[in-house]
């Protein structure tokens, strides 16, 4: 996940809202403070639907309404921030969850995180950071909260769109921007066990894990941060980590580690200096892994996901943590590994990972198997120029937002010039050629879960050289709106 818990905790306050008062939604709330759907238009094959309005559906729809393209957006929750909105059935968050990038790397580059905010903010924080965009560029009054995008269909026009409980409607294009940390992926494991089997996108707060034997099956950040949680209330703790990892440490030279990496690779530093830095770094302060038994790697540091805690390793040189191999089988309220040893668990927590899921479009239309779209840039659709898909791809280094606002900066350009019927050969030939490549050298092992990977300095660089391009042969897109005088002195003083 993009996100992890830390030690340090934030809070922030969100005000209730009263009956018929104004919610800053571009809604009202009826008496008993549910938010009212909008009135809509019947007419829409001349709209953009845009689905999500999280991290990606934000960005998109603030790039859309910059250039005066016309769309409505669809988030099925009560609000903006997709899985920030803690709590809510498709939320990943647990309660103590931080970002594991930086606020600098991660932040909207056309809206700066506030000053005040931690280097790595809680949960409640980044929330109220996605409201204060979407009202600062006045996006609610077109994102349609509770309606659920159920299918979607090509059509001569362009896309038919069914909602939840509604008709469908006429779409001259979609972009989808439903993230993918919400559809877990279970491990299939021989035999059953009788206690309690959580996925980490269950587990919200350690209460649930007091006083128990708890296994954490995983070996990224999710599964440290719960195994690091469960520390402080659980009578045991056992991380089972079937594949052994580097673990890089939170903090390197008083600075995150992936603002730390993203600049020396901006600075020209080369992929092999890069490594021997993180792994000095972490040997410093973490140590070698197989000194704390959790195996030696198979793999270069950077060739497959890294893992960043400094917690799990600190615990496991204390004793609060035991280290397992892989789990072989379930045995009632018992769990055998793969070394074949046996022990009794109360809860087992699979920190297992997601599956990239869009249940509403046949996976034919996205270029590729299910789960595994084939799209130029992980974005445009090597044929059509009505379908689009925005924030799918891992940064190997942290932060996605930022990319996210480059992904929809293009986008827009590119609905701009084709609807003023611009000559896009040149685009058509270029997305359907062989990608350039992403990566530079991180997540080179051949998996399904490092298809999306990106180096985010070299992904910037190809997105932001096609706005140019785009800038360069039909001239900068009008902008039609602005933000107003005190905000963006505010912004700027941040």
């Amino acid at each position: 996940m993009e996100v992890a818990a830390q030690n340090c905790r934030s809070k922030a306050s969100v005000g209730s809202v009263r009956s018929g008062e104004q919610t800053g939604l571009g809604q009202q709330s009826d008496r008993n403070g549910i938010l009212a759907p909008m009135n809509r238009h019947d007419d829409t094959s001349s709209k953009y639907c845009v689905i999500g309005a999280g991290a990606a559906g934000l960005t998109v729809c603030r790039a859309l309404r910059q250039h005066g393209i016309p769309f409505d957006c669809y988030e099925r929750e009560h609000d903006v921030g997709g899985i920030f909105l803690y709590g809510q059935p498709n939320s990943s968050l647990y309660q103590s969850t931080h970002l594991l990038s930086s606020k600098s790397t991660t932040e909207y580059p056309d809206f700066p995180m506030p000053a005040d905010y931690p280097p790595c903010p809680h949960h409640s924080l980044v929330l109220e950071y996605f409201r204060s965009y979407a009202r600062h560029f006045q996006l609610y009054d077109q994102i349609r909260f509770q309606t659920g995008v159920e299918q979607l269909i090509p059509s001569s026009t362009g896309w038919s769109v069914r909602l939840a409980g509604e008709r469908a409607r006429s779409y001259r294009g979609v972009v989808i921007a439903n993230g993918h940390y919400w559809d877990p992926v279970w491990p299939d494991f021989r035999g059953k066990f009788s206690g309690t089997l959580l996925h980490s996108k269950q587990y919200k707060t350690p209460d649930v894990l007091l006083g128990k034997r708890v296994l954490v099956i995983g070996a990224g950040n999710s599964a440290c941060d719960i195994a690091a949680e469960a520390v402080s209330v659980a009578k045991r703790v056992v991380l089972s980590i079937r594949r052994p990892v580097h673990f890089l440490p939170k903090l390197s030279f008083g600075k995150t580690g992936d603002a730390t990496a993203q600049q020396l690779i901006r600075w020209g530093m080369p992929l092999w200096m890069l490594r021997i830095l993180s792994e000095l770094g972490a040997r410093v302060i973490n140590g070698r892994p197989q000194d704390l038994g959790m195996g030696v790697p198979d793999h270069r540091i950077f060739e497959s996901s890294v893992t960043v805690s400094t917690l799990v390793p600190y615990h496991v040189r204390h004793g609060d943590i035991t280290i397992k191999p892989g789990v072989d089988e379930l045995e009632g309220s018992s769990v055998r590994f793969a070394d074949g040893s046996t022990e009794p668990f109360d809860v087992i927590v699979c920190a297992t990972g997601f599956r990239v899921s869009f249940p509403f479009i046949d996976h034919r239309e996205l270029n590729g198997p299910a789960g595994s779209p084939r799209l130029y840039l992980h974005q445009f659709h090597p044929h059509r120029n009505d379908l689009s898909v925005v924030g799918l791809f891992q940064s190997a280094t942290g932060g996605h937002w930022g990319l996210m606002h480059y992904q929809a900066q293009l986008l827009a350009r590119l609905l701009a010039a084709q609807a003023a019927g611009a000559n896009l050969d040149w685009f058509d030939r270029l997305r359907n050629q062989t990608a350039p490549d992403l990566k530079g050298g991180f997540a080179t092992h051949d998996s399904e879960r490092h298809q999306y990977i990106v180096e985010p300095v070299r992904f910037e660089r190809h997105l932001t050289r096609l706005i140019g391009e785009f800038d360069r042969r039909y001239g900068q897109p009008a902008v039609t709106s602005a933000p107003s005088a005190p905000l963006a002195a505010q912004r700027n003083a941040a």
